[in-house]
């Protein structure tokens, strides 16, 4: 593999680069220029430098088309901390109008400044996207415009709330629904988190560290559910509404990342990704929408209307989300898919459910065979010498079949009741005859089908596990191929200076009277 695109990177091209590659390839012999009167360089770090052309054309033409790209003054508004910056604004005034609308209007003068200086960011915010966007903002792609809109909507809203019908004198039941009206309406404001998670760079949430973070976080809610369970405490319902937060963000990163393949049926994670996608909609829906729908509706109510605002209940759905919600408990099992000795085992496990299927299959076969043999002997008395006196309590374990497989089956497992004991052992004393055939099921049933069990399930889990060692062997060959062949790749194409597409002896030479490039080459 290594040879082969070591050969491929010194055999030249004879097509030729197309227009855009000749441009990245100047832009990149400029920067080799530009550094050739600095100290010995890495020049396979102004590789990782070279500007990535899209659809076809330079990064230059591609920032000059966004409005303005790295050079213009208004290119933060992309930046990571300026869009962290703008959702940690969001959340915030988010938060202040969900507890303006808990306390009631006689607060709304507490919440004034916090709402004037979101509000002023805000504006600030979308002005600095305008700026950047230029034509782009209510010209551009449909989607960029819709956020864009939705913005101008909830900034024109706050605006109308805080400065504008304030200044309207005498406050008629008209304008105080239409101010209840609009500070409803500055909820919507949360949905513009969808925009900065959908725009922002997060890249960072497949590394290892972040994986980390959320194995912590599901170990650490697995904890605190038993807590909560034991122990009373108000502030549970705080730290829920945090953890709550990060699964929503995972989420929407897997959303973002994987987009419909997340709930494909082609996915192999498709089961634990419904099941994940299940629990964290139903939490949102009971910690979140379902109080914001009541406060909703409270601040709907006229001050005058003395009737008491019944809470938005759903019944038995309601109840169902809740049951629901336990199972994040099964979250554990990723923490089990992150540790490579416990993923073998619980793989061997599951790939033995497949031979233990049968091997229950043929339990129950026979314990309805032994079932219907019990019911006719015993429990229809055909066993029995005609006009014997046989109390009921030993006829009742074997009245029909279902009551025959069940008592048969307690015997097996050797968890059989005190009656069902005593039953048997009358049984054993009226004819004795019929130890032999309980010796004979006990032999058939507890040695043999648990010997069977043992066999089956080791087996399975030993060609399971010896399966899943061989596709990480592989795995990990095709990752080691992978990496030794985009080492090459860098290195070739550092050794190119000049862009041509072929390594010649003089760029080998230049490049090895580098000290430090030839130690790291």
């Amino acid at each position: 593999g290594g040879a082969a695109a070591a050969a491929a990177a010194v055999e030249p091209s004879h097509t030729g680069p197309p227009k855009a590659s000749r441009m990245m390839r100047r832009t990149f012999l400029q920067s080799v220029m530009s550094a050739k009167d600095d100290p010995p360089s890495d020049r396979r770090a102004i590789f990782a430098e070279r500007p990535v052309a899209r659809d076809g054309g330079s990064e230059e033409d591609f920032a000059s088309s966004e409005g303005g790209g790295e050079r213009s003054p208004w290119g933060f508004v992309e930046r990571g901390w300026f869009q962290a910056l703008a959702a940690a604004c969001i959340l915030g005034n988010m938060l202040l109008t969900v507890a303006e609308l808990d306390r009631g209007p006689q607060t709304s003068q507490m919440f004034l400044c916090p709402h004037t200086a979101f509000m002023v960011f805000f504006i600030f915010e979308t002005s600095s996207r305008a700026c950047y966007f230029r034509h782009r903002f209510l010209g551009g792609p449909w989607m960029l415009v819709f956020w864009n809109v939705l913005d101008i909507i909830v900034i024109l809203v706050g605006c109308i709330d805080l400065w504008i019908l304030p200044l309207v004198p005498g406050p008629s039941p008209q304008l105080q629904s239409a101010i209840r009206v609009l500070r409803i309406l500055r909820v919507v404001q949360a949905v513009r988190i969808v925009r900065v998670i959908m725009e922002a760079n997060l890249s960072w949430t497949s590394s290892s560290r972040f994986q980390s973070f959320i194995a912590a976080i599901i170990g650490f809610n697995a904890v605190l559910m038993g807590m909560e369970t034991d122990i009373k405490w108000e502030g549970w319902n705080y730290i829920e509404q945090v953890l709550l937060s990060v699964y929503v963000f995972e989420l929407a990163v897997l959303l973002k990342r994987w987009g419909l393949l997340f709930l494909s049926c082609y996915n192999p994670d498709i089961f634990w990704n419904v099941l994940d996608f299940t629990i964290v909609i139903t939490s949102m829906l009971d910690s979140w929408l379902i109080p914001l729908s009541n406060l909703m509706r409270h601040a709907m109510q006229s001050n005058n209307d003395n009737i008491e605002e019944e809470q938005l209940y759903l019944g038995p759905v309601m109840v169902m989300m809740r049951l629901a919600r336990l199972l994040r408990i099964l979250r554990l099992v990723k923490l089990v898919k992150a540790i490579r000795p416990l993923f073998l085992l619980v793989a061997g496990v599951i790939a033995a459910v497949q031979g233990v299927a049968w091997v229950l299959v043929l339990t129950l076969v026979m314990l309805y065979a032994m079932g219907i043999v019990a019911a006719r002997l015993v429990g229809h008395r055909m066993i029995f010498p005609p006009g014997a006196e046989i109390p009921d309590e030993v006829l009742k374990p074997f009245r029909s079949v279902a009551d025959s497989m069940f008592t048969l089956f307690r015997v097996m497992s050797g968890a059989e009741s005190d009656p069902e004991a005593q039953a048997i052992d009358e049984l054993m004393t009226a004819l004795p005859s019929i130890k032999f055939a309980f010796v004979f099921f006990m032999i058939t049933s507890s040695w043999t089908f648990l010997s069977i069990l043992t066999a089956v399930v080791s087996e399975n889990m030993i060609s399971a596990t010896a399966q899943q060692a061989d596709d990480m062997k592989i795995k990990q060959e095709e990752e080691e191929k992978s990496a030794q062949r985009q080492a090459l790749e860098d290195l070739f194409s550092a050794l190119d200076i000049d862009g041509d597409g072929c390594v010649e002896i003089d760029e080998v030479d230049r490049a090895m009277s580098d000290v430090a490039f030839a130690q790291r080459a």
